[in-house]
């Protein structure tokens, strides 16, 4: 949750999501991190919380202003009950990520928070190839904690985005590539499954070009 109090107050929001979890306090690594996690502490003691789980549909839901089914539309696609109950058990945090897919304009973008192996294999059994999305942006910031192979192959996005760059020791940028390779053999276009990555922890602007195969992103310069 660092820099959702900052967020706040330069863009702000009108109600939070919340699965539920029973996350401890975490150690702070700055003044900033307390000033946040206390934020987020009075979000969730809020009477206007707001706690959904896989499943919930209701008015804006795949709905459009008058009710109608067929308009932009936010799906919850994780967790269910089940998953919460697991996570606060085993202590785990990460499986607990709200899953949401968004709908806009005929296209759709999957956005799975931080999940990991658990939550994963419960979207797979579930959901099967209705997971498929457009475009994918990759768990847990693209780490290898976060990449499910069986849950790539049924989401089949034209574009993968990962975060903060590559990360030596745990990126899984390679493994999305070679997704593209397969994908490629399949009969999809070259760009599909490409990954884009922005530069490590968000800094500066990026420009976005074609250098042949895949897409790239770097970092503008003066």
């Amino acid at each position: 949750m660092r820099g959702m109090k900052r967020v706040y107050e330069t863009i702000g929001f009108e109600n939070s999501w919340d699965t539920g979890n029973a996350k401890p306090r975490p150690s702070y690594r700055s003044d900033a991190d307390r000033v946040d996690w206390e934020f987020y502490r009075s979000l969730r003691s809020d009477s206007r919380r707001k706690v959904f789980r896989s499943g919930h549909s209701f008015f804006a839901f795949g709905k459009d202003e008058n009710g109608y089914l067929g308009g932009d539309s936010v799906e919850i696609l994780s967790p269910d009950e089940e998953i919460v109950g697991a996570c606060n058990t085993a202590g785990l945090s990460n499986d607990i990520s709200i899953v949401l897919r968004v709908h806009h304009a005929g296209k759709s973008v999957l956005l799975p928070g931080d999940v990991e192996k658990l939550a994963w294999d419960n979207m797979v059994n579930f959901y099967g190839s209705r997971l498929k999305s457009d475009f994918l942006k990759a768990s847990h910031h693209g780490r290898d904690t976060g990449y499910h192979l069986e849950a790539l192959q049924m989401i089949r996005p034209v574009m993968t985005f990962v975060s903060v760059g590559r990360k030596p020791s745990t990126d899984a940028s390679h493994k999305y590539r070679g997704q593209c390779q397969q994908a490629l053999r399949l009969g999809f276009m070259v760009t599909s499954c490409s990954p884009l990555m922005t530069t490590e922890h968000g800094h500066g602007p990026l420009s976005i070009m074609r250098r042949h195969n895949p897409w790239i992103m770097f970092p503008e310069t003066n």
